[in-house]
């Protein structure tokens, strides 16, 4: 079905193309009914092809007549191209024969395409999806298929088989299914009906007809793998916490004890006080005693001294002497025998100790 452009004619008058009268010719300037294959709608202003025979296939040319309010005509030239789908692969094709007169049927072009919508609106697919195989004669036996962008080549087992074909069989051997007669009814009683498979579904009938369709069960295949994910996913999850846990318990219970943060020792605010203390004090030994006070010397200016010796001051002791070989005798002022000075035990001072 192909829509007349807005734009193919002009007038001054009556403006653009859906303000005109158009008509179809044929290229020898006859009626569009002698070709069976088109038709052309005026109202609605679209042009339908239809073609069926291989006697169609080629270039055709016609013309296209535009008349305004006060009669006056323009023309426009078109061709359609009607190709043959000889080259195209189908993996199945439909039969059904209906319950109609085949001289009626062919000569009349609307009958042809209402059967061709009916069809389209009960597989719920575009007019252009299905492809007419032929009419033939026999009441009227309609063969038809749907093109590869409905029905993929390598699917046997698709939806719209389902809605064609019934899984019950009735005393005739019919297979069709109800639900397809009754959208045909009542123009178009069907009479029987039939499913051949071609290509990689050669073989295929339509009894055996599941109830079951593909996409539920590719939908069975799918939800296994995405169950089959999710728990690959849990177990990963749980592996890596495992992991995780291990490293943080390889510190023995000590060492995680000790070590804090970063491996750096804890230190106790206890610690941190005899730190501090040490530092303000002095080392100072357990049994250490603080030295003797150094000796006062008197500052009276007039001093009495006896022989050569200063006199001993009120507070101070003078160190004793004893001699290593002869000790002295007490009592005896006359003795003048030499002594030596025994060595009396000094305390050294503490060690310095740095702060």
């Amino acid at each position: 079905m192909y829509h007349i452009p807005v734009d193919t004619f002009y007038d001054h008058q009556d403006f653009y193309t859906p303000n005109l009268t158009l008509s179809l010719k044929t290229n020898k300037w006859k009626p569009l009914s002698e070709v069976p294959w088109i038709k052309f709608d005026p109202e609605k202003q679209v042009i339908s092809v239809f073609a069926v025979d291989e006697g169609a296939i080629g270039i055709h040319e016609f013309f296209l007549v535009a008349a305004d309010s006060d009669g006056e005509e323009g023309y426009d030239a078109f061709e359609v191209n009607i190709l043959s789908d000889s080259s195209v692969s189908y993996n199945h094709r439909f039969s059904l024969k209906l319950d109609y007169d085949y001289k009626t049927f062919s000569s009349d072009f609307n009958v042809r395409l209402q059967l061709l919508s009916k069809l389209a609106e009960y597989f719920e697919v575009n007019s252009s999806s299905v492809r007419i195989v032929s009419f033939t004669e026999g009441s009227v036996i309609s063969k038809f298929q749907f093109d590869s962008s409905t029905v993929p080549f390598d699917d046997c087992d698709f939806p719209l088989r389902e809605k064609f074909v019934s899984e019950d069989v009735d005393e005739d051997g019919d297979s069709v299914n109800p639900d397809l007669k009754k959208a045909l009814e009542p123009d178009f009683p069907v009479q029987s009906g039939s499913y051949e498979g071609l290509g990689p579904c050669k073989g295929g009938d339509g009894v055996a007809v599941t109830k079951q369709r593909s996409g539920v069960s590719k939908t069975y295949i799918i939800i296994p793998v995405v169950i089959l994910a999710i728990v690959l996913l849990i177990i990963g999850a749980c592996l890596f916490v495992i992991i995780r846990s291990r490293r943080q318990r390889k510190l023995s219970l000590e060492d995680q004890k000790l070590f804090v943060d970063k491996r750096k020792p804890a230190v106790l605010q206890e610690e941190y006080e005899v730190k501090e203390r040490l530092l303000k004090q002095p080392l100072v030994l357990p049994n250490e005693k603080p030295p003797l006070s150094p000796p006062v010397q008197p500052r009276s200016p007039s001093l009495k001294h006896s022989g050569s010796d200063p006199p001993p001051s009120a507070g101070y002791q003078a160190p004793s002497f004893t001699s290593s070989r002869q000790p002295s005798i007490p009592g005896t002022p006359s003795s003048n025998s030499p002594r030596k000075p025994g060595y009396s035990g000094y305390r050294l001072p503490p060690a310095y100790v740095p702060p």
